[in-house]
């Protein structure tokens, strides 16, 4: 009943929780999943199509390629609709927000994830209400539309900053300090985002309420100065804001803070107290009134998750630190509570999207955050001083240059760090909401006034009372995270998992045994991008940490360093000849293999059954892995002549489970099949490799382009998941 009473004093309480849960349902019964009728992603196909439509935000320019959203309205003469993701490479016309525009190219459907757990490309556009991408041969520009006053100063607002911030900072300060200010990522490197990442500060580079509330107070400030009273200055600050959101995109982060922001601000006018709770839920209402697919976004979740930390274990763990040394509680207090309850409510999100847990995050943000808190201030006067004069920019701009260098410097060391991050698998659904559970739990028994003084009658335990919240989150923590191991772990069965991938030009084979070990297979002539772009994100997504042994056939030896940089790689075994530029410090042993020699893991046992052909020079690892009933072989690189040659030898090509690379697959034919003899036949598929060239066989499974296949095999016999 209480409950309930508390549901009805505040409305947009209940109807945030209740537009949650209808969403929730809706999306659970594929309501989101499929584009509307008229939507231009219904005639996909192989075919080059002329589209016209109109930019609905700025293009995003990054080094070579320009992408931008198009409102489309005709396809080939047919009136269509819906929202495509047009990129395009070399110089075109240029174009921007609001420009009518005529491209062509050939649509085709966002690629969907790569592997098990993988991020899943089409999945995020779709949360967007994109269902189609283009990659665009011509762009025309054919008129314009008439935007809003208030999108032309915001846009170009934007591009003005955007060029004061190049013009005064060198490329690599700038591409820190747009994302600070006005949420424009495009310039900054994937190695940067991963120092970030690792260091537990990645959220400093997204505009949230820390920006808005800067927005709000120079905002007031200003019109203060020109004499205005302090009621005429908030309201007048309000259109500052909402000038500043569509600046920066209006992305979930900063438009939650904003109406925060203005629901604070219209309070105090009105001499009311403000409701945090009420407006948090008024944010989340504006958003998903706009966009409901906003709600199972990451950006959306760990934005609110991060907020409802803050405000509600901030209270009570500087309670807990008012027995902590007063120096400390003096320079430091505000900003570790601030940063616990924040990394405490988003702990399991960062695990559930990316695979990940900071352990340096609280260290690195006590010393990161006030750094970055000044300067988004130095941005903001750069700026400012770029409109005035170019003297006080050039100063404005070397200050910046010095915190934004320091700042780099601290995010390398903290990111470089021993254990820096732990790779976790995506715990399950029900761990998550169970911790939430918890963690609402722990709240409800601390003492709802966390200023209260301890009083004789209850002494001892009022003190303690505080503590409770530090100690049972660290129990959330490990509870969390053993539960996410025992589910995610290998059953103690006696069946091997192996995953196949295809990386682009390579392919890869990943075995995870009864005993919780790891083995890698990698073959290929692959380009070693896609060992970072797809090899490490799936090992990290399966919370792989260690690896016994890699094997490599014929990727070339420099595309391992990331691996043993990234995990603790035992042994890399190599074919002859093969040479590897890896740091022995990471206390990897690199060794070449022979022909005959095995190797053992519980029941299995993998023997090098050829390293090559004498005959042609051709080095690659033909191996087979016996494991009880069953023989998996991997063939590699193999093809008819050195198969025929290894017959001759008398050495057993035949097996259950055979995996080709790609040019094995390309040459395996009827013949070359029925001297294998496999029971199930593992193959890419390829742009270069048409169906009718794929051999004939009762059990074959494709593994398609950037895709992948799970297979469980027990001692007896094998199944395909």
């Amino acid at each position: 009943m209480n409950f309930i009473a508390f549901l009805l004093r505040r409305p947009f309480i209940t109807i945030t929780i209740s537009l949650i849960c209808v969403l929730a349902i809706l999306d659970r019964n594929g309501f989101f999943r499929s584009p509307s009728r008229g939507d231009a992603a219904i005639h996909i196909s192989q075919r080059p199509v002329t589209v016209q439509g109109w930019l609905r935000q700025l293009p995003e320019e990054k080094k070579q390629r320009t992408a931008f959203i198009l409102q489309a309205q005709k396809l080939n003469d047919m009136r269509v609709s819906g929202r495509i993701l047009v990129n395009y490479y070399g110089h075109y016309e240029t174009v921007t927000a609001g420009d009518m525009v005529q491209v062509i190219g050939v649509l085709r459907s966002p690629p969907g994830a790569s592997y098990p757990g993988g991020f899943d490309y089409a999945e995020y556009l779709q949360r967007q209400n994109i269902y189609s991408v283009m990659s665009a041969t011509s762009v025309t520009r054919t008129g314009y539309v008439r935007l809003p006053f208030y999108l032309k100063i915001a846009y170009a607002l934007r591009r003005d900053i955007l060029a004061a911030i190049d013009k005064w900072l060198p490329p690599e300060e700038a591409a820190i300090l747009a994302p600070m200010l006005i949420g424009d990522k495009t310039r900054l490197s994937a190695e940067e985002k991963q120092s970030f990442t690792d260091a537990g500060v990645m959220h400093i580079l997204v505009v949230s309420g820390l920006n808005v509330g800067f927005v709000a107070l120079l905002a007031v400030g200003f019109w203060r100065f020109l004499g205005l009273s302090r009621r005429y200055s908030s309201l007048l600050a309000i259109p500052c804001i909402i000038i500043y959101v569509l600046v920066t995109g209006a992305n979930p982060p900063v438009v939650r803070a904003a109406v925060m922001a203005l629901f604070v601000i219209l309070s105090l006018t009105l001499s009311r107290r403000p409701d945090i709770l009420q407006s948090l839920c008024m944010a989340a209402a504006a958003i998903l009134a706009f966009n409901p697919q906003d709600l199972f976004t990451a950006s959306f979740q760990l934005s609110f998750a991060a907020t409802i930390g803050i405000v509600y274990l901030y209270p009570p763990l500087m309670s807990a630190l008012k027995w902590a040394p007063r120096r400390i509680r003096k320079i430091a207090g505000g900003t570790i509570a601030v940063s616990l309850g924040a990394q405490l409510a988003v702990a399991p999100l960062i695990a559930f999207y990316f695979n990940k847990i900071s352990v340096i995050g609280l260290l690195s943000n006590i010393v990161v955050v006030p750094l970055a808190g000044v300067i988004t201030v130095s941005g903001m006067v750069l700026y400012a001083a770029h409109c005035v004069s170019p003297f006080l920019a050039g100063l404005a701009g070397a200050i910046n240059y010095f915190l934004i260098h320091s700042l780099v410097i601290l995010v390398h060391f903290f990111a470089q760090m021993p254990a820096s991050a732990i790779n976790i698998a995506s715990p399950p659904l029900t761990v998550v909401v169970l911790y939430y559970i918890s963690l609402a739990a722990i709240l409800h028994l601390l003492p709802r006034d966390a200023n209260q003084r301890e009083t004789k009658a209850d002494g001892p335990a009022l003190k303690q009372k505080p503590l409770i919240l530090i100690a049972a989150a660290v129990v959330c923590v490990i509870v969390g995270a053993g539960a996410t191991i025992a589910l995610r772990s290998p059953s103690s069965g006696e069946k091997i998992c192996m995953v196949f991938l295809d990386s682009g030009s390579s392919e890869a084979c990943h075995i995870r045994f009864p005993s919780g070990k790891n083995w890698l297979f990698i073959g290929g002539n692959s380009n070693p991008a896609n060992v970072k772009t797809t090899l490490i994100p799936y090992l990290r997504s399966r919370g792989v940490r260690r690896i016994e042994k890699i094997f490599v056939t014929r990727l070339p030896a420099t595309a391992l360093k990331p691996l043993a940089d990234d995990f603790n790689v035992a042994e890399i075994i190599l074919p002859p000849g093969k040479k590897a530029d890896i740091s022995a410090d990471n206390g990897t042993i690199l060794r070449e293999t022979r022909q005959g020699e095995h190797f053992s893991e519980g029941a299995a046992t993998l023997q090098i059954l050829s390293t090559g052909s004498a005959r042609t020079k051709n080095k690659f690892l033909l191996m087979a892995l016996d494991y009880g009933q069953n023989r998996i072989l991997f063939a590699g690189n193999l093809n008819r002549s050195t198969a025929q040659e290894l017959l001759k030898q008398g050495i057993n090509l035949q097996s259950t489970i055979l995996f080709t690379g790609l040019n094995t697959a390309s040459t395996l034919t009827p013949q070359l099949c029925q001297a294998l003899a496999c029971q199930q036949l593992i193959l890419p598929v390829r742009k270069n490799l048409p169906p009718h060239q794929l051999p004939p066989h009762k059990h074959r499974h494709s593994l398609p382009p950037r895709g992948s296949l799970t297979i469980n095999i027990p001692p007896h016999s094998s199944t395909i998941e």
